[in-house]
C-alpha cells in the first residue's frame, strides 16, 4: 500500500539520506533487513513516524519531489503530534514513539535519536541547541535555548537541560546534571559555557551560516530553498547509545 510513496524517493536528490535513516531505523527496531527499497517500503507502511522523516528529508530536495510529497501526504499521513522544525537534522536520524514531539534545534548532527513527549527549542531568537553526534534524548526531555550537547550524549527521561553538555556524558534531573563522564558515575553540575564548548560550536559555523536566524525555520520558502545540504552523506554508523 505504501508503494506511491516511492515517487517521492524516485524524483529526490536526497536519497543518500533517506537510505542512511532507512539503515539505521532497520538496525536499531532489529528487523531483518532486505533489500532497499524492500526496507523502505516497510517503513513507510509501518511507521508513521518515519514518515515525518521522510517528508522532511523529500522537502529538502528538488521542487518536483516536494510537491509530490505534498500530494501524498494527503493519503498517507505522519504522525500529527511530531514537528520536524530543525534547519538541519543529520543522516542516521530515529525517533522512536513521536507522540508529542517538537524537534526545533538549530542544528542535529549524525546518527542521533529521539524519543515521545520531547521538546528540543528556542527560548528566543537567538538560535536553538545545537546537537553533535550520536546523541540520544529520551522521553520527555526538554533541551532549550541556545547550547550545545556535545558528541555520544544520552539526556535522561524528564531531564531539563539549559546549559552545555561535554562530550560523552549522561545528563539527568531537573536541572540536568551529569551523573556518567566517560563511562563513569559522576554527580556533577554542568559547567558554564567553556572554551570546549565554544570551539564546538565554532566547529558546526560553516553549518550554522547556512541556516536563517529566524525562529521559523520551516516556512515554505526557506524549504524550497533549503535544497543541497547533507549531501555526500558517509555510511550509517551504528550509535552507541541504546534507544
Amino acid at each position: 500500500m505504501a508503494l506511491p510513496l516511492v515517487l517521492a524517493y524516485i524524483l529526490s536528490t536526497e536519497k543518500e539520506l533517506i537510505r542512511a535513516d532507512c539503515e539505521r531505523w532497520m538496525d536499531l527496531l532489529q528487523l531483518a533487513e532486505e533489500s532497499p527499497l524492500r526496507n523502505l517500503l516497510f517503513l513507510l507502511g509501518n511507521y508513521k513516524e518515519f514518515r515525518n522523516v521522510y517528508y522532511f528529508r523529500v522537502w529538502r530536495g528538488n521542487l518536483v519531489a516536494a510537491a509530490a510529497s505534498m500530494v501524498l501526504q494527503v493519503f498517507f499521513k505522519g504522525e500529527a503530534t511530531l514537528h520536524l522544525r530543525s534547519p538541519h537534522i543529520g543522516p542516521g536520524f530515529f525517533t522512536q514513539h513521536g507522540y508529542a514531539t517538537s524537534i526545533g534545534a538549530y542544528s542535529i548532527g549524525k546518527n542521533c535519536s529521539v524519543n515521545q513527549l520531547v521538546v528540543i527549542g528556542w527560548t528566543d531568537r537567538t538560535r536553538g541547541p545545537i546537537l553533535g553526534d550520536n546523541v540520544s534524548v529520551k522521553a520527555g526531555a526538554k533541551v532549550l535555548g541556545p547550547i550545545t550537547i556535545g558528541n555520544n550524549v544520552t539526556v535522561g527521561a524528564n531531564a531539563v537541560v539549559t546549559k552545555d553538555v561535554p562530550a560523552n556524558c549522561v545528563v539527568a534531573g531537573v536541572p540536568a546534571r551529569i551523573i556518567r563522564r566517560d563511562g563513569v558515575r559522576v554527580d556533577e553540575p554542568l559547567p558554564a559555557r567553556t572554551k570546549f564548548a565554544e570551539s564546538f560550536a565554532v566547529s558546526v559555523h560553516s553549518l550554522n551560516d547556512q541556516v536563517p536566524s529566524d525562529s521559523t525555520p520551516l516556512d515554505f520558502d526557506v524549504a524550497l530553498h533549503s535544497g543541497g545540504r547533507g549531501n555526500g552523506v558517509s555510511h550509517s554508523e551504528r550509535s552507541g547509545n541504546t534507544v
